[in-house]
C-alpha cells in the first residue's frame, strides 16, 4: 500500500521565526485550544517539580506572542495537563514495549511532542501525527526536532473526520490510536462514527482517549476565561462503555476517573485534595475520564 503523509523523517523545517499575533488569532477556535495544552506543558516544565518535563514545549511557547485571555491557562491547571500527558506517554510506551513493530496514530496531535518524549523509537515503529492544516502549519513553524528513531515519522495535515484519512493509513501492524483532548470537540455522532471506523480499519491495537461528562459543562459559568472553551464541547459521556458500544470489536479495558489517574503524588497538594474530594461525590467522580479500549482481532468465520 502506498503511504504518503507529506512531511517525513529527514524533512525538517528550518524557518523558525516567531509567530505573529495575527497568525494565532486567524486560527479557528478549536485549533487555538492547542495553545492551552502547550502552555500547560511548558509551565510545568519550568516549575520547581516538573511532572512531565516537556522541554520542547518551553521552546515552542517562547516563540508564540502573548496569548489572548481565552487561551491563557490558569496556573491551577498546569499540573493536571502534565499529569494527563504523562499517562498517555506511559500507555504509549507500554504499547510499544509489547509491540515493537507497531503504528502509532496520534489524532489531533496539536503541538504535542509525544514522539520526542517517548524516543528513541524502535526501527519497527511507524509514528503518524495528524491535525488540521492550520495546526500542522503552526507546528512546522515551531518544532523542527524529530524523534530519535530507526523507524518512520510522518506528519499529516487532515481532519480526523475525513473519511479518506484512515484508508491511507497502513493496517499491517498493531496500531495505537491516541486521541488526547480530541473527543470533546466532536459531536456524539462524529465520535461514535470515528470509533466504529477505527475498529473496522485496524485488525488489532488500542484506542486511548478522554472525555468529560455533561456535568462538567457547568464550569462554563465560572468567571475564568479558559472555561469559555467548554462552549466548543460537543461530546460528553459518563463511562467509556459508551465508546465501546460503537463496535463489537471494541473492549473497554481501563476507565480512569480523576481520582484513579496514576502519579498524583507528583501533583501539588491542592490538586491531590481536589482529586480525593471528587472520589467521594459520584457526579464529580465521573466528571472527567481517561480510557483505554482494545481493538480485538476479527473472529474467524
Amino acid at each position: 500500500m502506498q503511504f504518503d503523509t507529506g512531511e517525513t523523517q529527514g524533512q525538517r523545517n528550518t524557518h523558525r521565526a516567531p509567530v505573529s499575533p495575527d497568525e494565532v488569532s486567524s486560527m479557528g477556535p478549536v485549533s487555538q485550544t492547542a495553545l492551552l495544552t502547550l502552555s500547560g506543558r511548558a509551565h510545568d516544565a519550568v516549575s520547581k517539580r516538573p511532572i512531565l518535563g516537556d522541554r520542547w514545549a518551553v521552546d515552542m511557547l517562547h516563540r508564540i506572542p502573548s496569548l489572548g485571555s481565552p487561551m491563557v491557562l490558569n496556573r491551577f491547571f498546569y499540573p493536571g495537563i502534565a499529569l494527563r500527558s504523562l499517562l498517555y506517554d506511559q500507555w504509549t510506551t507500554e504499547f510499544l514495549h509489547r509491540n515493537p513493530d507497531a503504528t502509532v496514530l496520534h489524532l489531533a496531535c496539536g503541538l504535542d511532542t509525544r514522539a520526542l518524549r517517548v524516543s528513541p523509537l524502535g526501527p519497527g515503529v511507524r509514528w503518524i501525527d495528524v491535525d488540521v492544516p492550520e495546526v500542522v502549519a503552526l507546528r512546522r513553524r515551531l518544532l523542527s526536532s524529530e524523534p530519535a528513531s530507526g523507524g518512520e515519522y510522518h506528519l499529516l495535515a487532515a481532519s480526523v473526520l475525513d473519511l479518506a484519512l484512515l484508508q491511507g493509513i497502513p493496517d499491517d501492524r498493531p496500531t495505537l490510536i491516541v486521541a488526547e483532548g480530541l473527543l470533546l470537540y466532536l459531536s456524539r455522532e462524529g465520535v461514535l462514527d470515528l470509533m466504529q471506523r477505527l475498529a473496522a480499519r485496524f485488525p488489532s491495537g488500542q484506542i486511548v482517549c478522554d472525555f468529560c461528562s455533561g456535568a462538567f459543562t457547568w464550569f462554563r459559568h465560572l468567571p475564568l476565561a479558559m472555561f469559555r472553551v467548554i462552549d466548543l464541547f460537543g461530546f460528553t459521556a459518563n463511562d467509556g462503555n459508551e465508546l465501546a458500544a460503537a463496535s463489537p470489536r471494541l473492549l473497554l479495558t481501563d476507565n480512569l476517573a480523576i481520582s484513579d489517574i496514576p502519579n498524583q503524588e507528583l501533583c501539588p497538594w491542592y490538586l491531590r485534595v481536589l482529586s480525593k474530594l471528587t472520589s467521594w461525590i459520584p457526579v464529580l467522580r465521573t466528571m472527567y475520564s481517561v480510557c483505554r479500549l482494545e481493538i480485538r482481532e476479527p473472529e474467524d468465520d
